[in-house]
């Protein structure tokens, strides 16, 4: 993946997601213990998450893109890394390309929990070039958007909105609705969904297609 189909891939998964209404059909019961993990769509090039504070995630793989190893020293697929710097004190981790005023800021993140000599972990993201990327396309609010950097991969964790279940019905509630699901004119910022689980595979039910997911276990 190059930096210029960095966008696509989010676009096309605003597209995907542009789900506008549920169908009728079997009751199948959804609980918040059976949804909580991470699932992954092929279509979607990313994952789900659905986590134990009501909050889905969007997760996404940039590792063919950008990989960080343990020491902090980066490696790009999209080119030369001869001009590049990074900076790491055990909390704050900075990865820019240039020098002087031209220096661009790639990468800017804040570690999660207690500071480590290892760059593995969690972040959250500051600034750079990843941050813009993001906020240009889900809006820029404080914390949204983290970082987790372990072996041989680089992912984001996007904080996408609320979600409550009823039934067979998956609720989502948060700002942006329009910007997540492709949905307007939605004054109640709600988006509802028929949602079946047979075993690791799950479907959003929606009257101009399903999306399909499969459960990632560890």
């Amino acid at each position: 993946m190059r930096i210029k189909n960095f966008s696509v891939c989010f676009i096309l998964a605003v597209i995907i997601l542009s789900l506008t209404s549920c169908s009728e059909g079997k009751k199948n019961e959804i609980t918040k213990d059976t949804l909580i993990g991470e699932w992954y769509s092929d279509e979607l090039h990313g994952s789900f998450v659905f986590k134990d504070d009501d909050m889905l995630y969007l997760k996404v793989d940039f590792t063919d893109m950008l990989y960080i190893d343990e020491n902090g020293s980066v490696e790009l697929n999209s080119g030369n890394t001869d001009n590049a710097h990074y900076n790491y004190d055990g909390t704050l981790y900075s990865f820019s390309i240039g020098e002087g005023d031209e220096e661009i800021d790639m990468i800017t993140m804040e570690r999660k929990g207690e500071p480590s000599d290892s760059v593995y972990g969690k972040y959250t993201l500051v600034s750079g070039i990843f941050y813009d990327q993001l906020s240009a396309q889900y809006g820029d609010m404080k914390d949204r958007y983290g970082m987790i950097v372990s072996e041989n991969r680089l992912d984001a964790e996007i904080r996408m909105c609320g979600y409550e279940t009823d039934g067979e019905i998956i609720t989502f509630t948060g700002d942006g609705m329009e910007d997540i699901f492709g949905i307007s004119d939605n004054t109640e910022n709600t988006a509802r969904y028929r949602c079946i689980i047979e075993k690791d595979v799950m479907t959003l039910v929606a009257a101009n297609g399903n999306l399909v997911f499969t459960k990632v276990t560890e």
